[in-house]
């Protein structure tokens, strides 16, 4: 369920309900005005909030719980990941798979970030990877960069 407040009354002004999907696990903002939401069922969810132009299911890691999402707004991109291991990435204009980087971690990964051209994952393997991202296009160039492992951590 999305809820809209109104800040200033503290008062719900609209609730949408997403008649598929049992829990929502992450969430972000493109363009300022549509979310990104992922899903424990592996869908993601498109939602434009102002002009309510529909809500769009992709059916992102099948079956496997949506860990994170990013966007980037160079090159409308949606970045997310997964229990099944793998990063996936995506056209927000035709909402296809352009790009997968397939079994990057031993265990799931746990959140993506991403910095200028750099997609940062971390997973339950300890592992932290980097990744170059080159070009502005569908067929953006993805490399590894490194590898970090943070064994016994301590601070």
């Amino acid at each position: 369920i999305l809820k809209r407040w109104d800040i200033s009354s503290g008062k719900l002004e609209e609730k949408i309900v997403f008649e598929k999907q049992k829990l929502l696990t992450c969430i972000t903002i493109i363009n300022n005005h549509k979310l990104a939401i992922g899903s424990e069922e592996g869908f993601i969810i498109i939602f434009d909030f102002f002009s309510k132009d529909g809500i769009k299911y992709i059916n992102a890691h099948y079956k496997k719980c949506i860990n994170a999402l990013c966007f980037s707004k160079y090159n409308q991109t949606l970045f997310s990941c997964s229990k099944d291991r793998n990063i996936k990435i995506w056209n927000l204009e035709t909402l296809k798979c352009t790009n997968i980087l397939e079994e990057q971690h031993k265990q799931n990964i746990n959140d993506i970030v991403l910095r200028g051209n750099n997609l940062i994952s971390c997973s339950i393997d300890k592992t932290i990877k980097i990744y170059s991202i080159e070009g502005n296009d569908e067929n953006d160039k993805i490399n590894e960069e490194s590898e970090e492992k943070y064994d016994d951590f301590v601070s």
